[in-house]
């Protein structure tokens, strides 16, 4: 059993290097001093649905943006809560900003890539800009991005925010983010032109309109849940340079609304962490329950026979993957008491990876209440 633990753990901490190397291979991108100014038009474009809590700071965060000159697109997609109103709101007091309301959902495409189509429809900026609708930037965010794209020589720049953890069952998903900080692609595998790895995050992704054109603007990733990697992935299949940061100085983000969004909302993009072995999801949250139940198991069983060895054995592992959490601090700001319920991400893995699967043998996917057939 104990042999069984170490194995695991083994498994877990080689998860764990690949997360650290490529935060110490993913550059940081720090705000830009003050007077660093962007003269062409930036297409802000904000796709939202049911973004209500969130809206109105995130606008009022994109219209505070100093050294760029922009536009800025608000999308409400079909919202079933206050988003649209707020949208309307913000829009009567700066003429920067014009919302687009509810645009027809077309056969073969998602609801968000769908939103993000309508306000390319009517961007008249040199640079496209797509961002989330919870995303709260620093006020030189923009003008930043913009820059290390210009002094890089890259057509598309995205940057991952600091993700802040509020809830429980966000605590308990930390795992699952390491798992995905491990899938991210180092530098220099994001410009070597001999491979197709690229990476964006949807928070911040800034294209070169012309970039767009060149490759039928968002057709390719119409039907793809994970919308910001596939487009990177599709202007780097095209010739061109993409580019990837950590921008927790930038910009920040609180994922989820509630414990019940944060426990069923993985769905949407679980199956990407196995994407090249979608075989093995089956097998996941058996791995998952052993990996961080098993510890717990001998060290009561170690305390009920009173064998220290044992118990000492559970909670040495344990606390192993406990600490090995704290790597990601700086990306992601969490309370570390909350964290220690990390052996629950399990039962959200199980669920969540369940759901997903049934979902895509039948050619769905499920967001914000919202089903989708996209084959």
């Amino acid at each position: 059993m104990v042999l069984l633990m170490l194995i695991f753990l083994s498994a877990w901490l080689a998860t764990i290097a690949r997360a650290f190397y490529n935060k110490r291979h993913i550059p940081w991108l720090p705000a830009a001093s003050a007077g660093m100014a962007a003269q062409p038009l930036i297409s802000v474009i904000v796709p939202a649905r049911n973004e209500a809590r969130d809206i109105q700071a995130a606008l009022d965060s994109l219209l505070r943006q100093e050294g760029v000159n922009l536009e800025i697109i608000a999308v409400n997609d079909h919202s079933q809560d206050a988003t649209g109103r707020i949208m309307d709101d913000a829009a009567r007091s700066d003429p920067r900003l014009r919302v687009i309301h509810h645009p027809p959902l077309e056969p073969g495409w998602l609801g968000k890539a769908n939103a993000m189509r309508a306000g390319l429809e009517g961007a008249a900026g040199e640079y496209i800009l797509f961002s989330d609708a919870d995303v709260i930037y620093h006020p030189r965010g923009l003008v930043s991005a913009f820059n290390e794209m210009r002094q890089r020589d890259y057509d598309l720049i995205s940057c991952l925010p600091l993700v802040k953890f509020r809830l429980f069952w966000e605590h308990a998903m930390l795992p699952m983010l390491i798992a995905g900080l491990a899938k991210l692609v180092p530098e220099k595998r994001q410009q070597d032109p001999g491979r197709p790895d690229a990476m964006a995050s949807g928070a911040l992704i800034l294209v070169r309109r012309d970039v767009l054109r060149q490759i039928d603007d968002l057709q390719s990733i119409r039907g793809n849940m994970a919308d910001d990697v596939a487009l990177a992935r599709e202007v780097k299949r095209a010739g061109f340079r993409t580019g990837y940061r950590f921008g927790p100085q930038l910009m920040s983000i609180e994922m989820f609304k509630s414990n019940r969004e944060a426990f069923v909302s993985t769905t949407k993009n679980i199956l990407l962490v196995i994407e090249d072995s979608i075989w093995l999801a089956p097998l996941i949250p058996f791995y998952t329950l052993i990996l961080f139940w098993l510890p717990l198991y001998v060290l009561a069983r170690g305390l009920w026979q009173q064998d220290l060895f044992l118990a000492g054995a559970g909670l040495g592992v344990y606390l192993v993957q406990y600490l090995s959490l704290f790597i990601t601090r700086g990306l992601f700001s969490f309370r570390p008491l909350k964290a220690l319920a990390f052996p629950l991400a399990a039962a959200v893995v199980a669920y969540c990876l369940s759901r997903a699967y049934v979902l895509r043998l039948q050619g769905k996917i499920d967001w914000r209440g919202r089903t989708i057939r996209v084959r």
